[in-house]
């Protein structure tokens, strides 16, 4: 959820505007109170997976701002800054555009995760800070010209991703603390506490889904 207005996602925003994207798409961006999610839209920063079921529902791919694009060289420790964002998306059976820091993916790679280069070309990860949004928005173009035949066949070639990564998810409950210090020892400390809130969320989807397939079973 787009709720703080950063340079990279007000440059974002004008590019949305300018070409047209916000007519088909769900958008947040809430420092301007702007949304057309309707009665469902969510104003919580960190909107709970079910709540945003509808929306996923009824999109085809996941345009992801995460908290942090700027990459950290300055830094003495350069770390990957992971939120709650990036992992919502890894819960749900969409593909998604990164919008974040270089290399979040294949840090997310590293924690055991699987991206969508398949169907998306993903080198735009690598590029620094400027190429990088660039690339991105030569990409997101050439998808919303895409027909929904081809937007189709884009998300079914998707599955066995989409469920490697929820069970990749639920495998790391109970485990998740040791993994990310032994994965990320320097950044434990940053990522930490948005992981555990996400793994939160992700238990309450899992509930949630459980419940839509027992009142399907009943209804059948």
């Amino acid at each position: 959820m787009n709720r703080t207005d950063k340079v990279d996602r007000i440059k974002f925003k004008k590019f949305f505007e300018e070409n047209g994207l916000k007519d088909i798409s769900y958008y947040s961006f809430l420092w301007e109170n702007e949304r057309n999610f309707e009665e469902n839209y969510i104003q919580n920063t960190h909107a709970q997976h079910d709540n945003l079921i509808h929306v996923y529902e009824n999109t085809a791919i996941n345009l992801l701002c995460e908290s942090k694009y700027e990459s950290d060289n300055n830094s003495v420790i350069e770390f990957t800054f992971l939120s709650e964002k990036t992992f919502r998306a890894l819960a749900f059976p969409r593909p998604f555009i990164l919008i974040g820091q270089k290399n979040s993916l294949k840090n997310i790679k590293a924690l055991g995760f699987r991206t969508f280069s398949d169907i998306i070309d993903e080198s735009y990860d690598e590029l620094e800070d400027k190429d990088r949004m660039k690339k991105i928005e030569e990409i997101i173009l050439d998808i919303s010209k895409k027909s929904k035949e081809e937007i189709y066949d884009m998300w079914e070639k998707c599955i066995e991703i989409y469920e490697h990564n929820r069970k990749s998810i639920f495998y790391h409950v109970n485990s998740f603390e040791d993994f990310f210090k032994k994965t990320f020892p320097n950044e434990y400390t940053v990522m930490n506490a948005e992981y555990f809130a996400s793994i939160e969320r992700t238990k309450k989807l899992k509930i949630f889904q459980e419940v839509q397939v027992l009142l399907e079973l009943i209804i059948l």
